[in-house]
């Protein structure tokens, strides 16, 4: 395996304070590595979540070490941390989060507009992203008009626009049928593999799992194994 993308060590995270505490992670050590596909399985409430955003740096941690991108993150700042966000790191959420008034051209050029990129340039690129996830003739169409596999595609795109060496996923398919969210998945390890990002999946879809490299079982905030998966037909 390669150099880390992201390595956490001895990882750490308490929801609350004395009786009422719960400790969500409890000594996370995990490492992905670019070019590579690693799912977050377990039951609801293991720890799944909370890791993914401690390592997008939505969430501090409490101890322990957490490296992405070369960047300490409990040594950062929360202006560092937005910065890594907005250069580093490209995110596809269950519910989409797409701007139900912009065209899907507009939503996926956000990410760029926000790094500053001049808005025609941003929507060029935009349109660029739309072509392998097989959108291009959406580009001026309006979410509301798009099924919801074309929706996550959409999502896709944005996550990809800036070319992130790091995407992160939290139930990329819970709000799919299953032939869909089968597409969706293979597509986002065809673009992890052809950009060589580090692509993290949180899911509690069992029928996705061949489309990792590795699985990480996660049990009460530990990672109780880590184990290889097989690749899926034709990925």
């Amino acid at each position: 395996m390669s150099a880390p993308i992201v390595s956490c060590r001895a990882l750490t995270k308490t929801y609350g304070q004395g009786d009422t505490a719960v400790q969500a992670l409890r000594g996370v050590d995990f490492d992905a590595a670019a070019g590579e596909v690693v799912m977050l399985v377990g039951p609801s409430g293991c720890g799944k979540t909370t890791l993914l955003s401690v390592i997008a740096g939505v969430l501090d941690c409490d101890g322990g070490a957490c490296q992405v991108l070369g960047h300490d993150l409990r040594g950062e700042s929360a202006a560092a941390k937005t910065r890594l966000r907005r250069h580093g790191i490209g995110f596809v959420f269950q519910s989409f989060n797409l701007v139900p008034t912009l065209s899907v051209a507009e939503n996926v050029a956000v990410p760029l507009l926000i790094q500053g990129e001049k808005r025609r340039l941003a929507l060029e690129r935009a349109r660029e992203a739309l072509v392998p996830v097989g959108l291009a003739d959406k580009a001026l169409a309006l979410p509301a008009q798009l099924s919801g596999g074309q929706q996550q595609r959409v999502a896709i795109a944005r996550a990809i626009v800036h070319q992130p060496p790091l995407i992160v996923c939290d139930e990329p398919t819970s709000a799919l049928d299953h032939r869909t969210g089968d597409q969706v998945v293979a597509l986002l390890r065809q673009l992890a593999q052809h950009h060589q990002c580090c692509l993290l999946v949180v899911t509690h879809d069992n029928r996705i799992f061949s489309y990792a490299d590795r699985i990480a079982e996660m049990d009460d905030g530990h990672i109780v194994a880590i184990r290889d998966a097989s690749p899926a037909i034709g990925s």
